[in-house]
């Protein structure tokens, strides 16, 4: 975990696929993110394996996105696979799947397990590709990366239209910082979000860019949050793709 980490006591989830019957996660200074899984009835232990994967990125995903946590990938840190067939045509394997994200903490924020539990089973409904780019996008080397990834992330969720990102973020900001856009006819304004993301994307005269990275670091935080707020509303008029 890169710019937020966090403690926690072990906090027990259901499986969602099939053959996930129950997982456990905990979080300590020592070791970062700890996520064990159980699983059954697969084919192979590769499957096996697969399939604990998946379910902890998935989870992974929804805690990002609602601690606007920085996450990175899981690392398999050990397995457990017992045959348990009863007939040579039947095949049950049951599997202690652990998997281990290192945290290098120099500050913890500590939230009980019953929090935690409670912001994972009820993570906001919303496409799972879009929870993944969100976390993503959080990971970002720098904030200006980062505001770079989340405002094309908005983009992407206002069919790439610039105009249309501008209304939304005036919706939910309503003293957003504005001026006058370069490129249109007087009167025609453009956020301070488009603004500083015009300043990098396109050559833009008397442009300082020093300064423009350093209001980039004083927005990404507010960013944030449009992108949760776009997010949000997407999933709500769509059905949630899983």
């Amino acid at each position: 975990m890169e710019n937020n980490p966090i403690e926690f006591d072990v906090v027990n989830l259901p499986g969602r696929a099939g053959e996930v019957s129950g997982m456990n996660l905990r979080a300590d200074s020592a070791n970062g993110i700890s996520v064990s899984v159980s699983v059954s009835n697969v084919s192979s232990e590769e499957d096996g394996v697969a399939i604990a994967l998946n379910e902890v990125e998935t989870i992974l995903d929804e805690l990002a996105f609602e601690r606007r946590m920085a996450i990175g990938r899981p690392r398999l840190s050990s397995q457990a696979f017992e045959d348990e067939s009863r007939s040579p045509a039947t095949q049950s394997i049951s599997s202690g799947v652990t998997l281990h994200l290192s945290c290098n903490a120099t500050t913890l924020t500590r939230a009980s397990a019953q929090t935690i539990e409670k912001q994972i089973m009820n993570s906001a409904p919303a496409a799972s590709i879009h929870k993944q780019m969100f976390r993503s996008a959080i990971r970002s080397n720098g904030s200006v990366e980062r505001f770079m990834h989340f405002y094309n992330l908005l983009m992407m969720l206002h069919g790439d239209h610039q105009g249309r990102v501008d209304a939304f973020i005036r919706q939910h900001e309503t003293d957003v910082s504005e001026s006058q856009s370069p490129h249109h006819k007087a009167g025609v304004m453009e956020t301070v979000y488009t603004r500083l993301r015009n300043e990098i994307s396109h050559h833009r005269q008397g442009v300082d860019l020093e300064e423009t990275k350093r209001s980039m670091s004083d927005h990404v935080g507010r960013l944030l949050e449009h992108v949760r707020d776009a997010i949000v509303a997407d999933g709500q008029k769509t059905p949630s793709v899983q």
